[in-house]
């Protein structure tokens, strides 16, 4: 006569098994959308910082061209060059910023889209087995 009880225990571990690699993907699922917001956050205080910096630097070299308008001092004129080469590296950071931004998030949303497949087809197999089980 079969061991009834030894079946019970097989299912019981399957369920277990399958429940904690749902949970895992779930759990994953959850980091990589926090993953994508905390990036959408860092971004925008990146450009929120050079924005800033921007600013400060056009407000720099307003003062500088209206010495140099003055003065019309070679080293002035020097200095005014160096503040437009910074202010085009500033946005060239910016434009860097940008870019880096919709990689990183596009790469994490083709993540979390392969792990909601992952976690849907795992969930299909699991009602699978579980209705083939309790059958």
């Amino acid at each position: 006569m079969p061991d009834i009880t030894a079946g019970l225990d097989a299912t019981a571990l399957f369920k277990n098994l399958s429940e904690d690699k749902l949970t895992s993907v779930k759990e994953l699922i959850t980091d990589i959308e926090l993953m994508i917001t905390n990036r959408k956050e860092l971004n925008k205080e990146i450009l929120m910082h050079l924005d800033k910096v921007n600013l400060d630097l056009d407000n720099t070299i307003s003062k500088f061209q209206a010495s140099a308008n003055a003065a019309n001092s070679g080293e002035v004129m020097r200095a005014l060059g160096e503040l437009r080469k910074k202010k085009i590296e500033l946005e060239e950071l910016r434009l860097g910023e940008k870019l880096n931004f919709w990689r990183d998030v596009a790469m994490l949303k083709r993540e979390l889209r392969e792990h909601i497949k992952e976690l849907r087809e795992k969930e299909s197999k699991s009602d699978l087995i579980d209705t083939l089980l309790n059958e």
